[in-house]
C-alpha cells in the first residue's frame, strides 16, 4: 500500500467507512482497513513512501501528521443489509471479481447470508 501513503503525502483525500448494527454502540470497519493499516505501518517504519521512512521524512510531513481522514458511519438493522451495502458499493467499481467473491463467501460462511 505504498502508493496509498504516497498519495496521502501528496494531498489526496481519503475516507474510511464504518458500520454498526442498530442496537450496537461499537462500529466496525466495512471499507478502509488496508488504508488505515498502510498509514500505521508507514508511521511505525514498516513500509516506506518514495523510498523513505516516516522518520526520515518527519520534518517535512506535516500533511501526514495533521491529516484529516473522513470517516462515515452507517447504521444497519441486519447483517444482510451490511452485505448488500458493501457489495453494491464495490461490485464492478473498485473491487475485483475475486474480492467480491471473497466477501460473498465470508457472508455465507460466517453469517449464513447468500448475497
Amino acid at each position: 500500500m505504498n502508493p496509498y501513503v504516497e498519495n496521502i503525502i501528496m494531498g489526496v483525500k481519503s475516507e474510511i467507512l464504518l458500520f454498526r448494527m442498530k442496537e450496537d454502540t461499537d462500529a466496525q470497519i466495512i471499507d478502509g482497513l488496508q488504508r488505515i493499516t498502510a498509514l500505521i505501518d508507514f508511521i511505525n517504519g514498516k513500509i516506506k513512501a518514495f523510498g523513505f521512512s516516516y522518520n526520515e521524512l518527519k520534518e517535512s510531513l506535516s500533511k501526514v501528521d495533521s491529516y484529516n481522514m473522513k470517516v462515515r458511519i452507517y447504521t444497519f438493522k441486519t447483517w444482510e443489509d451490511v452485505g448488500k451495502f458493501y457489495i453494491d458499493m464495490n461490485e464492478n467499481i473498485t473491487h475485483s471479481k475475486a474480492d467480491i467473491k471473497k466477501a460473498k463467501d465470508w457472508f455465507l460462511s460466517e453469517k449464513n447470508i447468500k448475497l
